[in-house]
């Protein structure tokens, strides 16, 4: 009867290794504007309407009509009475998923942290 061997660089995976998410996500509901770098019309800058799903204080998940693929940069302005309108959020897309009603939901990273009381204002708002 033969057993199975462990090759001498591998270890064995007795579990799937845990999310690496390195902080918590907290569940969203906002509108949002953004704009990316891809051409959404032949008229230039156009800010589109999106959902905010999720947020943390490094990240976002937004949900569009459009599909995006990893690395699209990405501004958003916060739709809620009291976010300062010229403070935009930077980020990049770096998962995509289908969402339901044909649309797509993007995973993605600020390429800054949020300010101080900025996560606090927008899961407030989301209440």
């Amino acid at each position: 009867m033969s057993t199975a061997q462990t090759l001498p660089d591998t270890d064995p995976l007795d579990s799937l290794p845990e999310e690496r998410r390195s902080e918590s996500r907290y569940g969203c509901r906002l509108k949002v504007l953004y704009r990316t770098e891809v051409k959404e019309t032949r008229c230039g800058d156009t800010w589109v309407m999106a959902k905010v799903v999720d947020v943390s204080r490094n990240g976002i998940a937004i949900v569009t009509r459009r599909q995006y693929p990893p690395g699209t940069m990405v501004q958003l302005v916060v739709m809620s009475p009291g976010w300062q309108r010229d403070r935009h959020l930077e980020a990049r897309v770096t998962n995509v998923s289908p969402a339901p009603d044909s649309e797509w939901r993007s995973g993605c990273e600020l390429t800054e942290p949020l300010r101080d009381g900025e996560l606090q204002f927008l899961l407030q708002g989301a209440g």
